[in-house]
């Protein structure tokens, strides 16, 4: 069973001596939908990332592929999609580089 899914947004360090992500300048945003998954009797519990991408096309592609998507409306995935834009335009500010995915 499911407990939390978000989607976050990262950014990263190739490690190329000469690139600008040397001096601070990291790439990205790469947003990254994770998922966490209640631990059982028999397991504990475990923390799945999957990569969405950078754009909001792709993000829609790979979320509407996923299982637990398959019955959401088109309401839920409008408000998917406003938070998404809300996040990128957020991530310029540095400001919360998470959302959580509607129910």
């Amino acid at each position: 069973m499911i407990q939390l899914t978000c989607i976050t947004v990262k950014f990263q360090r190739c490690g190329k001596i000469n690139c600008r992500c040397s001096n601070g300048y990291l790439h990205g945003p790469y947003f990254w939908l994770i998922i966490y998954k209640k631990p059982t009797r028999s397991k504990k519990g475990k923390y799945n990332w999957i990569y969405l991408g950078k754009d909001n096309s792709n993000i829609n592609n790979k979320l509407k592929s996923l299982t637990f998507t398959k019955n959401w409306d088109h309401h839920q995935w409008s408000a998917l999609d406003n938070k998404i834009k809300k996040l990128k335009s957020n991530t310029k500010n540095k400001e919360k580089n998470s959302i959580e995915l509607p129910k």
